[in-house]
């Protein structure tokens, strides 16, 4: 036993002994600190987008009753198979602590195919602001480190992987499919592009099982994100500093002749500087600007900032910025504006294990009770004789909903007829089967985008002929 106990003592001291020789104590301090914020975060209340992942997860993999099928499904997958070991709520930190401990990673990797120092980099990166949307949402991190070895591996084959990967980590990172023409090497953008294609057949097929649709869930978060997207941001320039700040101070340096003299043009920053304009462009094109939408900013702030400070290197600021880093993102923590769930988990209750909508059909869901989201009024008063219960969170007034007030605390009113009672069942219908039902209308998608987009456009170039 003293031999066998000895070895396993020798085996943790090499494999803590490799792990210190690719990071710096400092890089594993802030490590540790930042995914601690984070974890933090996460137990301070309920995320509308988090959430939606969690619950996609058990749908998938655990028989669950919430789908929404925009959502793109590799968080959820994670979070899904963590399922079969960890009640939901645990994996959900589990996701979290396997995010941040990834996003090292491929910081790492990115900064070894650039030549530049890892610990560096990686502070750097995570801004007070990239720590507060870091996992908040679910995949803002997790995308980032998929998209830092797609960068990191541009040159070789299996980048297509990772830019499959990314792509279903965050639809939005589309943008960056342009990115590999400049292989500049036709039988590596094919073989790419192929790679990249093959990695998504899995989440086609589910779809195409499922709904009879191959292009179901990126159907759905087009109708949802550019086809319907009804409301809208002004464009706020200050936007583009916030979340690389303090990093971005630091660029200030090529201001002096000196700095730039020392810092060479290269075919990375070809990439870099093509990478950071497809993500600037798609935000400043979209209708709805969230701040978060700039996360993936994060990688020219921190890439150029290393640069720099191969020049600069002065260690007091270095570790005054990552104290600046932890300190501020800690205190954008303590505001975080996550939900508290006492009165989803309460209207839960109230609804006696019958089926439900609510205008906040996601948060009652999580809570445990199925809930279709609130459509109008005739299908309120459809469903509500039907057994089904309506939950609203804005007070008697808000809806007008002709049934018995079945209970109304302040917090939460419910509707329904107590002598029925609608079995729950799965809330799992596609966002444009919703907009279907809300409008009296029979869309597919194809036959939404040919009329809105086509139909009136051939119909005008007919009466201009």
């Amino acid at each position: 036993m003293e031999i066998e106990t000895e070895k396993i003592e020798e085996r943790v001291k090499e494999y803590s002994g490799g792990i210190r020789e690719r990071y710096t104590d400092l890089t594993l301090v802030f490590f540790l600190l930042a995914t601690g914020l984070m974890l933090y975060q996460h137990s301070t209340g309920w995320s509308w987008d988090f959430n939606t992942y969690s619950m996609i997860g058990e749908y998938i993999f655990h028989s669950g009753f919430y789908m929404e099928w925009l959502r793109p499904p590799l968080a959820s997958t994670a979070m899904g198979l963590l399922q079969y070991i960890f009640t939901r709520k645990i994996s959900e930190y589990v996701f979290i602590g396997l995010t941040s401990a990834f996003f090292l990673y491929g910081s790492r990797k990115f900064s070894e195919s650039f030549d530049l120092e890892p610990d560096k980099f990686y502070i750097f990166a995570l801004t007070p602001a990239v720590i507060f949307f870091s996992t908040m949402n679910g995949t803002e991190m997790l995308s980032l480190a998929f998209a830092l070895l797609f960068l990191a591996d541009f040159q070789k084959t299996r980048s297509g992987l990772w830019l499959g990967l990314t792509f279903l980590t965050r639809y939005n990172f589309g943008v960056l499919i342009p990115l590999i023409l400049l292989q500049r090497d036709l039988k590596k953008i094919v073989k790419t592009g192929i790679i990249s294609g093959l990695t998504l057949v899995p989440w086609l097929l589910y779809n195409y099982i499922q709904t009879g649709n191959p292009l179901t869930s990126f159907g759905n978060f087009l109708m949802l994100n550019v086809f319907l997207r009804y409301t809208s941001t002004a464009l706020n320039p200050h936007n583009l500093l916030i979340m690389t700040l303090p990093t971005a101070a630091i660029l200030l340096a090529y201001l002096k002749p000196e700095i730039r003299e020392k810092i060479n043009f290269s075919r990375e920053d070809v990439l870099i500087i093509s990478y950071s304009g497809l993500v600037t462009l798609s935000y400043l094109t979209a209708d709805y600007r969230s701040l978060r939408y700039l996360y993936p900013l994060t990688v020219p702030a921190a890439f150029y900032a290393s640069k720099t400070w191969t020049i600069v290197d002065r260690e007091k600021i270095f570790y005054m910025l990552a104290a600046v880093n932890l300190v501020v993102g800690g205190l954008g923590l303590g505001i975080s504006g996550l939900t508290p769930p006492g009165k989803y988990l309460d209207s839960a209750d109230a609804v006696n294990g019958c089926m439900a909508e609510s205008e906040y059909w996601l948060m009652t869901n999580y809570a445990g009770a199925p809930t279709r989201p609130v459509s109008n009024e005739n299908i309120t008063m459809e469903r509500l004789q039907d057994g089904y219960r309506s939950i609203s969170f804005k007070g008697p007034d808000y809806r007008n909903v002709s049934a018995p007030v079945l209970e109304d605390n302040g917090r939460f009113t419910v509707y329904g007829y107590s002598e029925l009672c609608k079995k729950p069942g799965k809330a799992d219908r596609t966002y444009l089967e919703g907009f279907n039902e809300r409008n009296n209308l029979n869309y597919t998608f194809l036959g939404y985008i040919y009329d809105r987009f086509i139909k009136e456009k051939l119909e005008a170039l007919g009466q201009w002929k």
